[in-house]
C-alpha cells in the first residue's frame, strides 16, 4: 500500500507539473518522504526541506533538511566510492516515488560509478575537512616539514576500513630505489616496483608515534584480516584504487 501511495503522490506532482506548472521535484520528493517516513512537523518546529547534490535522469540525490542529526562519524563505500559524514545525516537517493541509499541506488541500476565519483566531489554539506585532507596532514606532521603542503602530498588506495586505509603515500622529497622489492605479510606476498611499500593508515602506533604502520604491525595487531590482505593484493595487482574525498 505504502509504494502505491508514494507512486499516486509522484503521479500527482507531474499531473500538477503538467497542468499548473506546479510541485518542484523537490516538492514531489519531499512528500513523497514524509508518507515514506509517517513525518507529521511538531507545532513550531522547523520545516523539512530537500538538498539536492545531484540529478541523474530521473534519480535525485539528495539530503533532508530540518531535522536534528546525531554526532558520529559514518562512513559508506560504494563501488570504490568512499564517502565519511561527521553525523547521522546522510544522502539519500529518490526515483519513481520509492528511496534508496546510495548503495541501493547502485545494485539497481539507478546509479554509475561516474556517477558516485561526481556525487563525492559535491556531497560536502558545508563541513570544512575531508578524509584526504586529514591523511596528508597527518602525513605533513610526522615528517616535520613545514614546507609542504596538502598539495605536495599524493596517494593511492588500495583498501579501506572504517577510517583505515592502505596506501602509498609520498611527497616532494621522498625517494626510493627502483628495484623490484617483496613483502610477505600473513602468507600473502606483494610485489611492489621500487623500495616503497604501501603502509597501513588508521591507527596510532605508540612505539613509533605514528598512524602510518607497516601491514606487518596491522596485521599482527588484527587491524587486518588474511581477507583483507588478499583484497589489498587483488586490488593491487589489477591497479583498482580507492576513491576517497
Amino acid at each position: 500500500m505504502k509504494r502505491v501511495l508514494l507512486a499516486i503522490t509522484a503521479a500527482l506532482c507531474m499531473f500538477a507539473a503538467a497542468a499548473f506548472g506546479g510541485c518542484s521535484p523537490e516538492d514531489e520528493i519531499l512528500r513523497a518522504w514524509k508518507r515514506e517516513h509517517n513525518y507529521y512537523a511538531e507545532p513550531g518546529g522547523y520545516p523539512l526541506s530537500i538538498d539536492i547534490r545531484g540529478v541523474y535522469g530521473d534519480t535525485y540525490v539528495f539530503y533532508i533538511g530540518g531535522m536534528e542529526a546525531g554526532a558520529a562519524i559514518i562512513t559508506d563505500f560504494v563501488d570504490n566510492v568512499y564517502f565519511t559524514y561527521p553525523s547521522t545525516r546522510q544522502l539519500e537517493v529518490y526515483n519513481g516515488g520509492e528511496f534508496y541509499t546510495l548503495s541501493s541506488a547502485f545494485e539497481a541500476g539507478l546509479l554509475s560509478h561516474d556517477d558516485l565519483l561526481d556525487i563525492q566531489k559535491n556531497y560536502n554539506d558545508g563541513w570544512n575537512w575531508t578524509t584526504s585532507g586529514f591523511i596528508k596532514q597527518d602525513y605533513i606532521e610526522e615528517r616535520g616539514d613545514g614546507a609542504l603542503t596538502l598539495d605536495d602530498v599524493i596517494f593511492e588506495v588500495y583498501w579501506c576500513g572504517y577510517e583505515q586505509f592502505v596506501l602509498f603515500i609520498n611527497a616532494e622529497g621522498d625517494n626510493y630505489d627502483t628495484v623490484v622489492t617483496e613483502e610477505t605479510v600473513g602468507n600473502v606476498t606483494f610485489t611492489y616496483p621500487t623500495s616503497q611499500r604501501l603502509v597501513f593508515y588508521g591507527a596510532y602506533n605508540r612505539d613509533i608515534g605514528s598512524r602510518f604502520n607497516s601491514l606487518q604491525w596491522a596485521f599482527k595487531n588484527g587491524l587486518l584480516k588474511y581477507d583483507d590482505l588478499i583484497t589489498v593484493k587483488e586490488n593491487l595487482e589489477s591497479g583498482t584504487q580507492i576513491s576517497i574525498d
